[in-house]
């Protein structure tokens, strides 16, 4: 049977015909054909790794100046 599947990706209304067996069936080959290329770790993350003890210092001299 064929299905037409609306979905959205960040914000863009989309909508792909698929044949399948049911609604649910549908849906799950819609979300198999969505491809990664590459996951990208921030720069801004290694910096907490860096400093673990950065947030901790930070929030002792919030409590100080209170």
């Amino acid at each position: 049977m064929k299905y037409t599947v609306y979905f959205e990706i960040f914000g863009k209304k989309m909508r792909h015909d698929v044949g399948a067996t049911s609604e649910a069936d549908a849906k799950r080959k819609v979300a198999e054909r969505i491809v990664f290329h590459k996951v990208v770790k921030h720069r801004e993350d290694d910096l907490s790794e860096l400093f673990p003890s950065f947030g901790k210092i930070f929030g002792s001299l919030k409590n100080w100046k209170k």
